[in-house]
């Protein structure tokens, strides 16, 4: 008697707890289609849908428009799902409130597979003080042949103020001219958009900065098709790079042009590049690690790093025709030079310093005691992605033709805090 009073009180308090608009931690599981399109439309504010295996699921509605607070889709720790986005040339997932979440560090790796056409995840509609977290994904393509759209395109509109976080991810395999993100805001918008500890690997295009405020931390670019980042923004716009790693091994197609960090055509903002590697270990491959040119008006600023690129002579470039525009740099170690339209350098290394670097792409550390008090502070040059910044997450599953050693990597992100809204 007393046991069935117990379960009868735990029914009651569990009825209690789900009539009383409370959030709920939906599982799903056994695959198949329109899944979780289906689940998130019938979500509630707080809701967790939380995929429990590690099957496929394909989405042909592709529209998740989620209109209520503080949703996530995640994994469980241990599962690897794929959710395949085909049949419409429509936006997959539309976060036009609140905060959204895809994919838990604390949870299982989700992958995330476009065969669309058009973008995967629009922040277009995202209301004002809306967040957006991407954390533990991976996203990919249907193929090396196929140029599908977007992976993001982060917004925020007039009057919007919006923050994107994306942790932990991976973009792999969108080759030829195909551009992974675009982070923009309107006139009078506040985009703030940050990339930690992710990987972007045989990606055309991986990042188009044309307005807001980003940063991009402990990330590493790999095998791009021209710009391993494209700046373009205007006054009161600003990037910075930190620890990160730009890496050509082959040519993609652009031939010796391929840059780093591209400035071109802004009229303004401001563009940090601090304590980063750049290397080419293919010809062509890299000709300038980071080059201002156009009509552009945006200050530069590079210090701290390691540069080793294909081209001979200048490996910093400011060839734009605006007298506004600049390029200052210092404590660098070049293989080259920068070219008449930089400044500085006077703290730079006597001469290039070739890093003994570990264990590339995965390690940057390296054991050349030159460099490791060269910095402006008596540290290090360079990022040191991969060594001592962090150790790797849990095992990812490895993506397509490169192998993706770069998974193993998954990118240090066990340090990192789960970030949910």
């Amino acid at each position: 008697m007393k046991h069935m009073t117990m379960v009868a009180v735990m029914c009651v308090l569990s009825a209690l707890w789900c009539g009383s608009g409370m959030a709920a931690t939906i599982q799903v599981s056994g695959g198949g289609t329109d899944v979780i399109a289906t689940t998130v439309a019938g979500a509630a504010a707080g809701d967790v849908i939380e995929i429990t295996d590690s099957l496929e699921y394909i989405e042909t509605s592709v529209n998740w428009v989620v209109g209520v607070w503080n949703i996530t889709v995640m994994a469980t720790a241990g599962q690897t799902p794929t959710l395949t986005y085909s049949g419409s040339t429509a936006e997959a997932i539309i976060p036009n409130v609140g905060g959204f979440q895809l994919g838990d560090n604390d949870g299982g790796t989700i992958t995330v597979r476009s065969n669309c056409t058009s973008t995967m995840i629009n922040g277009y509609w995202m209301g004002d003080g809306s967040t957006l977290t991407l954390e533990n994904c991976i996203f990919t393509t249907s193929g090396n042949t196929w140029i599908p759209g977007l992976w993001m395109c982060l917004v925020a509109e007039d009057g919007e103020n919006i923050t994107v976080n994306v942790n932990n991810c991976q973009f792999v395999d969108h080759p030829n001219t195909g551009m992974g993100i675009l982070v923009r805001q309107g006139a009078t918008g506040n985009l703030s958009a940050n990339f930690t500890d992710c990987v972007f690997n045989n990606v055309g295009m991986p990042i188009n900065f044309e307005s807001g405020h980003s940063t991009v931390f402990n990330c590493l670019f790999q095998d791009w098709y021209n710009f391993g980042s494209n700046v373009t923004f205007g006054d009161g716009s600003d990037v910075s790079f930190s620890h990160s790693a730009f890496l050509m091994t082959k040519d993609n197609g652009y031939g010796a042009g391929a840059v780093g960090v591209f400035v071109g055509s802004s009229t303004g903002g401001t563009v940090t590049i601090d304590h980063c590697d750049f290397l080419s270990t293919s010809d062509p491959g890299m000709g300038f690690a980071v080059q201002n040119v156009w009509s552009g008006a945006a200050d530069v600023i590079v210090t701290n790093c390691n540069i080793d690129v294909t081209l001979t002579g200048s490996v910093l470039s400011n060839s734009s025709d605006s007298p506004s525009a600049s390029i200052t740099y210092d404590y660098c170690n070049m293989d080259g030079t920068a070219d008449a339209g930089c400044t500085g350098g006077a703290n730079n290394t006597a001469t290039f310093v070739a890093p003994n670097y570990a264990d590339i792409p995965t390690d940057w550390s390296y054991d050349n005691a030159e460099l490791l008090t060269a910095d402006s502070e008596g540290g290090s040059l360079g990022s040191s992605l991969g060594g001592a910044v962090a150790p790797p997450v849990e095992d990812v599953p490895v993506m397509g033709a490169l192998g993706l050693g770069l998974a193993a990597m998954s990118l240090l992100a066990l340090g990192v805090k789960k970030n949910r809204r």
